[in-house]
C-alpha cells in the first residue's frame, strides 16, 4: 500500500514538472503546449444551443423557421436591372399581397 501511494504521488510530480517544462518551452515558442490564445466563445455557444435543444425541442423548430423565411426572402428577391459596366443592379421587393 505504501509503494503504491509513493508511486502515485512520483508520477504526479513527474507530470507537473513536465507541465512546467512544456510550459517553458511554450513561453518560448518553441512549442505549442496548452492553448493561450482566447477564443472567441463559439464552441461554448453552441453547446449551449445544443443543450437547449435538448431539453426545449420547440427551440429547434423556432430556429429552423427563421432560416426557411431567410431562404424563401432571398429567392424572392427579383433583380431587374443589372447594369455590369456601370457597376449597378436595380432590386425590387415582390409585393405582398
Amino acid at each position: 500500500m505504501g509503494t503504491a501511494l509513493l508511486s502515485v504521488i512520483a508520477l504526479i510530480g513527474i507530470g507537473a514538472l513536465l507541465d512546467q517544462l512544456m510550459l517553458h518551452f511554450e513561453r518560448h515558442a518553441w512549442i505549442r503546449w496548452r492553448k493561450t490564445t482566447t477564443s472567441t466563445g463559439a464552441g461554448a455557444a453552441g453547446m449551449f444551443g445544443e443543450m437547449q435543444n435538448l431539453f426545449a425541442p420547440s427551440n429547434r423548430h423556432v430556429v429552423e423557421e427563421i432560416a426557411h423565411k431567410q431562404i424563401v426572402r432571398a429567392e424572392s428577391t427579383t433583380v431587374d436591372d443589372v447594369d455590369l459596366t456601370g457597376g449597378t443592379v436595380r432590386i425590387t421587393r415582390p409585393k405582398d399581397g
